[in-house]
C-alpha cells in the first residue's frame, strides 16, 4: 500500500524543452513515467516506485524502469531540478534511505556511463580507494588506478555490455598492504528500450578468503601425501610382518626339528651326526639372535638409547676381522674378497664394535647379491684431515636409479627378482645409516645396474661422544675404570708405549690404574686422592721427575706412598736423595714390575667367588657353568633377599645381577647392598633384558660397573665383561674392605 502522506500527484510548469531528456532524468531517478495526451490543465500522475532495486537488462519494458542507485547521483539532482518548488519529502526520504543503504555496506558500488565515467559510488569506495564522491563523479579508472588494474577493469565493463546480463568475476583492485582481490557482479543498466546507459557493480574484497582456500588447499594436500604416507607404511608394514615370519621360522623350524631328533634318541649323544646338528642349531639361534637384535637396536637407535663407547681402534684389524667371520660364505660363491686400507688413516676413535656392525652389514649385503666368481673389495682411505671414508665395493647385480631412495629405509627390500630370493628383512641397511649418523658421519652408494655398486660411510677420525667424566677420551691412552677400594696405581709415564704396556701389566694383574702423561698432570692427580703406589720415569716432557717427586713428598695425601721409578739409567744411587721404593730398567719387565709392588706391600688380592642374583632357572643354570668351567667358584640366589644373605656370607670378588626379580627388585638390591660393608666396594654387573631409561641409567650409574644386556649374544659378552672386570677390580680380603677413596 502507497504512504498516505506521498504526494501521487506531480503538477509540471513550464518543463525542460526537451521532453525526451526529462523523461529519461525521471527514469533515471526511480519514477515510472506515465504519459496522458497533452493537455495545459492535465495533470502528469507519477506513481512512487517499488523498493530501491535496479531492474537490469533488456526486459525493463516500456513504461519505464525501476528504482536503481543510478537515481542517487546526478540524474536525482536532475529530477529535484524539475520541480520548481522544494523537492517532494517522499522523495527526499527515498533518496535518504537509499543512500544510507549504500553507504552502510562493506560492499563497493558503483555506476559507470558508457565511456567509463562515474556517475555515483558508495562511502566504502571512497574509504578504500582514497578518493571522495565529488572527486570521482565524471572521471574514469584511469585517473586513481594503475594502467593495469583499469584496463582490467574497462575490458570487463565492455564483456557486461556486450552480453546485456549480469556477470560474476574476480578482479585485483590496490590496497595499502598489496594488489586484494575482489569478486565483482557487474550488470548493464537499460533504457525503456532495452538499451544499456550504464554499468552497475558492487565488488566484495575476498582476498581473506582466498588466503585461507589456499591454505586450506595446502592443508588438503598435506593430508593426502599423510594419506598416501600412511598406505605406504602400511604396505611396509604388512610385507616386513610377512618378512619377518619368514626369518624368524626358519631358524625356529630348524631348532626345533633338530633338536627334536636328538631328544628322542634319533641321533646317538657323541656321533658325527649329533655334532653336525647342534651346529645347525646353533647357527640358528645365533641367526634369530640377530634378527632380534637388528629389530631392537634399530628402535635403540631412533629413541637416542643407544650407547656409544669409543675407543682407539685400528681400522685395518676391524676390516680383517669382518672379513674372515664372512670367509666362509665368500668361499661358498668363489667370490674374491681383497682389502686394502691406506696407512694414512692411522688409528681412529670410534665405537668398535659398532664399526664392525657397520662393515658386517655392507660386506655381506655385497656376498649375498654378487654372483658366483664375482670379486667384493673392502677400502679404507682419508677423507680430508677430520675423516675417514670406509667402502665395500661389489661386481653383484646393481641397483636401478629409480631404486636407490629405497636404500637405507626402514622395512624396504628392492622389488627385484633377485632380491626377493634373497633372505632379509630390509632393517641391515636403515640400521647402518642410523649409527654412521649417530657416530656424525653420513652413509652412500652408487650404483650401476649389471656391474654392481659401491656401499660407504663416511666416518670422523675422533667420535663426537664425551667420556662419563666428561673429558674427551685422548686417542692412544688406555683408560681403566677405578674401582673405588681397589689397590690403586698411579703411572707417569710420558712414552705412549711404555704407558701403554705399565697399563696392560698393571690392569692384568687386578689392580687398578690410572695414568699421567705429564708431571703436572701427576701432581694434579696426586692432590686429588691417595694412591697405593706410584710408578715415575725420571724423563718427563715439563719438569725432571725428581721435581714431581719432591713435590708429592712435600705435601698432599701421597706423601709416604710408594714410588717406583722406572728409568734408563737403573742406579739405585740416583735415588738417595729421595725415598723411593724401587728402581727399575727400561724396557721394564712385567714380572720386576709386579715383584716390586709385591715388596712394597701392594700384591694384587682376590678371591674367584661370583654372586648371581638370577630368578630365571635356565639362565642362572647357565651362568653356573660357565663360571665353573672359567675356574670361578659361582654362588646362585633366585632373589635380591637371599642374594643379599649370601653377599654377607661368602663375600665375592663381583657380583652379577639381574634387574627384574620376584619381590625386591634388582635396583633395591643394589642400595641395599651398597650401604652394607660387605658391598662398598664390591663391582657389580648388571646382567638384564630390561630396556633402560636414561633415568634408570643415571640411578645404576654410582651402583655398578657395567651394564650387559641379554640379548648381545649369548653369554659370551657376559663372560668377556667378568674377566675385565676381575682384571680391573679385586675384592679385598673378607671381612678387610679398605676404607681408602
Amino acid at each position: 500500500m502507497p504512504d498516505p502522506q506521498m504526494p501521487r500527484f506531480l503538477r509540471i510548469k513550464g518543463g525542460p524543452q526537451d521532453p525526451e531528456t526529462l523523461r529519461r532524468v525521471l527514469r533515471a531517478a526511480g519514477f515510472e513515467v506515465h504519459e496522458p495526451a497533452l493537455d495545459e490543465e492535465r495533470e502528469a500522475r507519477v506513481a512512487p516506485a517499488e523498493p530501491p532495486a535496479a531492474r537490469v537488462g533488456p526486459g525493463a519494458g516500456a513504461s519505464g524502469v525501476s528504482p536503481s542507485p543510478a537515481g542517487i547521483g546526478p540524474a536525482g539532482e536532475a529530477l529535484l531540478a524539475v520541480h520548481a518548488d522544494s523537492p517532494p519529502p517522499v522523495v527526499r526520504a527515498t533518496r535518504d534511505q537509499l543512500q544510507a543503504l549504500l553507504d552502510n555496506t562493506t560492499a563497493v558500488i558503483y555506476m559507470k556511463d558508457l565511456l567509463g565515467r562515474y556517475m555515483f559510488i558508495n562511502h566504502q569506495f571512497e574509504v578504500l580507494f582514497h578518493v571522495t564522491r565529488e572527486q570521482a563523479i565524471g572521471h574514469t579508472d584511469y585517473d586513481y588506478f594503475p594502467k593495469e588494474m583499469s584496463d582490467a577493469f574497462r575490458a570487463n565493463d565492455r564483456k557486461v555490455l556486450e552480453a546485456r546480463a549480469p556477470l560474476e568475476m574476480e578482479e585485483l583492485a590496490p590496497h595499502t598492504d598489496g594488489a586484494h582481490t575482489y569478486i565483482s557482479l557487474k550488470f548493464p543498466l537499460c533504457d525503456a528500450s532495452g538499451a544499456p546507459y550504464a554499468v552497475a557493480g558492487i565488488s566484495t574484497d575476498i582476498t581473506e578468503r582466498k588466503r585461507l582456500e589456499k591454505e586450506l588447499r595446502g592443508k588438503n594436500l598435506d593430508l593426502e601425501q599423510h594419506g598416501r604416507q600412511i598406505r605406504e607404511a602400511n604396505r611396509l608394514k604388512s610385507e616386513f610382518l610377512a618378512n619377518m615370519s619368514h626369518e624368524l621360522r626358519t631358524p625356529l623350524n630348524a631348532i626345533i626339528g633338530f633338536v627334536q631328533l636328538m631328544v628322542d634318541g634319533h641321533v646317538p649323544s657323541g656321533s658325527k651326526e649329533h655334532g653336525e646338528f647342534m651346529s645347525y642349531v646353533l647357527t640358528s639361534a645365533r641367526h634369530l639372535l640377530q634378527l632380534i637384535n637388528d629389530v631392537l637396536d634399530l628402535s635403540k637407535v631412533e629413541a637416542g638409547k643407544m650407547e656409544f663407547r669409543p675407543e682407539t681402534v685400528q681400522p685395518a684389524d676391524v676390516v680383517r676381522e669382518v672379513r674372515d667371520i664372512l670367509r666362509p660364505a665368500a668361499t661358498k660363491k668363489w667370490i674374491e674378497v681383497d682389502t686394502s686400507v691406506d696407512a694414512a688413516v692411522g688409528a681412529v676413535l670410534v665405537d668398535a664394535s659398532k664399526l664392525r656392525q657397520v662393515l658386517y652389514n655392507y660386506l655381506s649385503n655385497a656376498l649375498k647379491f654378487t654372483p658366483e666368481n664375482g670379486r667384493v673389495s673392502i677400502r679404507v682411505r682419508p677423507e680430508g684431515v677430520d675423516a675417514y671414508r670406509l667402502e665395500v665395493e661389489d661386481t653383484g647385480i646393481g641397483v636401478r636409479p629409480e631404486d636407490l631412495g629405497k636404500l637405507f629405509v626402514e622395512f624396504q627390500q628392492l622389488d627385484t627378482g633377485a632380491a626377493k630370493k634373497q633372505q632379509g628383512t630390509g632393517l641391515g641397511l636403515a640400521l647402518t645409516k642410523r649409527i654412521v649418523e649417530a657416530m656424525g658421519g653420513t652413509v652412500g652408494v652408487r650404483s650401476r645396474p649389471e656391474r654392481g655398486s659401491v656401499f660407504f660411510a663416511l666416518l670422523p677420525r675422533t667420535m663426537a661422544q664425551a667420556r662419563p667424566g666428561g673429558e674427551d677420551a685422548p686417542p692412544g691412552l688406555p683408560v681403566v675404570v677405578p674401582r673405588i677400594g681397589a689397590r690403586s696405581i698411579l703411572i707417569i709415564e710420558d712414552d705412549a708405549e711404555d704407558r701403554a704396556l705399565l697399563v696392560q701389566v698393571l690392569a692384568e694383574a687386578g689392580y687398578s690404574v690410572q695414568a699421567a702423561s705429564s708431571g703436572a698432570e701427576a701432581l694434579a692427580r696426586c692432590n686429588e686422592k691417595p694412591f697405593d703406589a706410584i710408578t715415575l720415569d725420571l724423563a718427563l716432557p715439563d719438569m725432571a721427575g725428581w721435581e714431581v717427586l719432591r713435590a708429592i713428598r712435600k705435601e698432599g695425601p701421597n706423601r709416604d706412598t710408594p714410588a717406583i721409578v722406572v728409568t734408563l739409567v737403573a742406579e739405585r744411587g740416583v735415588a738417595a736423595a729421595f725415598p723411593v721404593q724401587d728402581v727399575l730398567p727400561k724396557p721394564v719387565a712385567p714380572d720386576d714390575l709386579l715383584a716390586a709392588l709385591s715388596r712394597a706391600g701392594i700384591p694384587p688380592d682376590g678371591t674367584r667367588t661370583v654372586l648371581v642374583v638370577e630368578d630365571e632357572p635356565k639362565a642362572l643354570k647357565l651362568i653356573e657353568v660357565t663360571l665353573s668351567r672359567l675356574g670361578y667358584r659361582p654362588v646362585g640366589c633366585p632373589d635380591a633377599e637371599t642374594g643379599l644373605e649370601a653377599a654377607e656370607r661368602e663375600h665375592p670378588a663381583i657380583v652379577i645381577l639381574d634387574l627384574v626379580l620376584p619381590g625386591m627388585s634388582g635396583f633395591e638390591f643394589l642400595r641395599h647392598f651398597r650401604a652394607r660393608p660387605v658391598g662398598r666396594h664390591t663391582p657389580v654387573i648388571v646382567w638384564t633384558t630390561k630396556d633402560l631409561t636414561a633415568e634408570e641409567h643415571a640411578q645404576l650409574r654410582p651402583l655398578a660397573q657395567v651394564v650387559v644386556s641379554k640379548g648381545q649374544g649369548g653369554i659370551s659378552p657376559l663372560v668377556a665383561e667378568l674377566e675385565s672386570c676381575m682384571l680391573a677390580f679385586r675384592a679385598p680380603e673378607p671381612g678387610g674392605a679398605s676404607d681408602r677413596p
